[in-house]
């Protein structure tokens, strides 16, 4: 049976190996793909043409990263370059659709005229606003991801694994996590990247396993370490409004009353397994 020192060391190594397997690539191979397509069809782009590029950058990223093989620290270091990199493209795009449009009579729209220049400044400078804050995540995790994507002892990964499968087969518990709210803002002053969704929890004796639903955040908690505050779930209610903390994350969210007797008696040290 691993201490929670081990198993926080395993839950640290998989958390960085699924956060480098699933460094995000596709959407840098979609605009570069654009990019060579919008230079040889720029002279002749049309209207029909420009929307199916348009759905070409919307849905290609999320296609190609089906079929993108899983990643590696080359990988993530090559997603980390891709920022800047993706902006230029997106404005070399536009500028190269714009420079082909010959449908948008510029001397009935003067205003229309005076920004079409600027368009792929703009619209580079947009995606580089939104990207920003993930982007400067990925770049603080890098040193941490290096260190504990090194390799660990196969039987204590095991043993994680395991407790990882007992929990999708419906042991643990569940809760589910939401941005916040303007009555608690003062609460989440750290911008918050995260993708807000369910968190499964698995419990050990002496340690838990708290994980998002896509099986990325694997984090190990320590004995009585989620702490949970939540208005009395009464039987028959679907969920109820809680705050969980577990080491560095505090989160407002919603909770069942089954849910919530179990990391309860948990952290109580109530349960058998205790």
């Amino acid at each position: 049976m691993l201490s929670f020192e081990g198993a926080r060391a395993v839950a640290d190594h998989l958390r960085a190996k699924t956060e480098v397997e699933r460094a995000p690539l596709s959407g840098f191979l979609t605009l570069l793909l654009a990019t060579v397509l919008t230079t040889l069809v720029a002279p002749t782009a049309n209207l029909g043409w420009s929307l199916g590029l348009l759905v070409l950058l919307m849905a290609g990223p999320s296609l190609l990263n089906r079929l993108l093989p899983r990643r590696n620290i080359m990988g993530y270091r090559l997603s980390l370059v891709a920022y800047p990199l993706n902006a230029l493209l997106l404005a070399l795009i536009v500028y190269l659709q714009i420079a082909g449009w010959e449908f948008v009579p510029s001397e009935d729209f003067p205003i229309l005229a005076k920004l079409l220049p600027w368009s792929g400044l703009i619209a580079a400078g947009a995606y580089g606003m939104l990207q920003f804050p993930h982007w400067m995540r990925r770049v603080s995790l890098y040193a941490e991801l290096v260190k504990a994507i090194t390799p660990i002892a196969p039987e204590r990964v095991a043993e994680v694994e395991l407790l990882l499968e007992e929990m999708q087969q419906g042991e643990g518990a569940l809760f589910r996590s939401v941005p916040s709210t303007p009555k608690n803002w003062s609460m989440f002053l750290k911008l918050d990247t995260r993708v807000h969704g369910f968190w499964r929890v698995a419990f050990a004796p002496n340690y838990a396993l708290v994980v998002f639903e896509d099986g990325s955040g694997l984090e190990a908690v320590p004995k009585g370490g989620l702490k949970l505050v939540a208005e009395d779930p009464k039987p028959g209610e679907s969920t109820a409004l809680c705050l969980v903390r577990w080491n560095a994350h505090l989160v407002e969210g919603r909770i069942g009353p089954d849910d919530f007797a179990r990391i309860t008696e948990w952290n109580s040290g109530m349960r058998g397994d205790s």
